[in-house]
């Protein structure tokens, strides 16, 4: 499995301390669909529950990936059920799922930089209903 698949297994396994193991110190984790960026392996943990806490069950299913010594990249489809504020809208309880896919920079084995691109939007027009 590449660091690429490992990551998304990590978010669907909801194992934050798995997915920050994956990342470097001094890492920068970018939210292109929130236009944010997390500094730091405590910045990449407070993103990863802040997520999970608005979907419990979210979901990370890798379609494509590749890996070489200093990039990766991995093509996915997420999915949850919105039991927790998101993006200021109170828990609907319904269901979303949306393609995106997240970048990697590498060095020594371990994620420098992440980018995650996807559709806020349409995420929050499935949750609205």
């Amino acid at each position: 499995m590449n660091l690429g698949e490992r990551w998304a297994a990590a978010w669907s396994s909801h194992d934050v301390d798995g997915l920050v193991a994956l990342f470097a110190p001094g890492c920068e984790y970018e939210d292109a669909a929130f236009g944010v960026v997390n500094s730091g392996l405590q910045g990449v943990r407070e993103w990863t529950i802040g997520f999970l806490s608005s979907f419990p069950d979210l979901e990370v299913v890798p379609k494509r990936s590749f890996e070489d010594a200093l990039a990766g990249a991995v093509e996915w489809e997420m999915s949850g059920t919105h039991d927790g504020e998101f993006a200021g809208l109170a828990p609907t309880g319904r269901r979303f799922r949306v393609d995106g896919a997240t970048v990697l920079t590498i060095e020594g084995g371990r994620i420098v930089r992440c980018a995650d691109y996807w559709n806020l939007g349409d995420v929050l027009d499935q949750l609205r209903g």
